[in-house]
């Protein structure tokens, strides 16, 4: 779990750790406004931390530590290995407003994880898994928002390697097996594919 107070505070620690290399990421988008998907998340927001290990990095927008006075707006809302984290609605919404310039992508306004490419130097927006986490669970497609995060960690967890693109399990196919994961739910995979609450889609402007 990695604080992204904006979205280049995120691009330089990705440019820091994976510049050269291709790496699949994570990107949580969540809100502290007390709704389910919001407890689910920050509740457990250490232990997917620790749980997600090396194998996973996941990006927090508007969250971060150490703060002090020098963001006006900020709220303590979890702790994060004994380290308490605070929120920003203005980072969060300049976070969003950022990937919305630099691509197709369009908030929905809840809980969504995001996972996505870094190629070399930059995000790929051309193969992105996106699932919005309160509408998959309205509509029963998973049984809570803490398990199926944790089903896309032990993915990762599971895999021989980094997860990186040019690996035998590229985003597609984790997308694909997630795909398989959700639909399970549905009677007739039809109707999953025209569900509102997860795609894989080409945001590259």
């Amino acid at each position: 779990m990695i604080e992204a107070i904006t979205y280049k505070y995120m691009k330089d620690e990705l440019l820091r750790k994976y510049r050269g290399r291709n790496k699949t990421i994570a990107i949580l988008l969540v809100k502290p406004n007390k709704s389910q998907s919001s407890e689910e998340i920050l509740n457990n927001i250490s232990y997917f931390h620790q749980r997600s290990e090396d194998k996973l990095d996941i990006f927090l927008p508007g969250y971060g530590a150490y703060w002090g006075d020098s963001i006006p707006d900020s709220i303590n809302v979890c702790r994060v290995d004994y380290t308490d984290w605070s929120f920003s609605n203005k980072h969060y919404v300049e976070f969003i407003k950022k990937l919305e310039t630099i691509s197709k992508f369009k908030y929905s306004g809840g809980s969504e994880l995001i996972l996505i490419d870094f190629v070399d130097k930059d995000l790929s927006f051309e193969k992105v898994v996106r699932v919005k986490l309160e509408r998959a669970l309205r509509d029963e497609a998973i049984d809570s928002i803490e398990e199926f995060i944790e089903n896309v960690i032990s993915r990762f967890i599971k895999s021989t390697n980094t997860y990186e693109v040019s690996d035998t399990l590229t985003l597609k196919e984790l997308g694909k097996s997630i795909g398989s994961e959700l639909k399970q739910k549905f009677a007739v995979y039809r109707m999953f594919t025209r569900s509102r609450h997860y795609i894989i889609n080409n945001y590259k402007k």
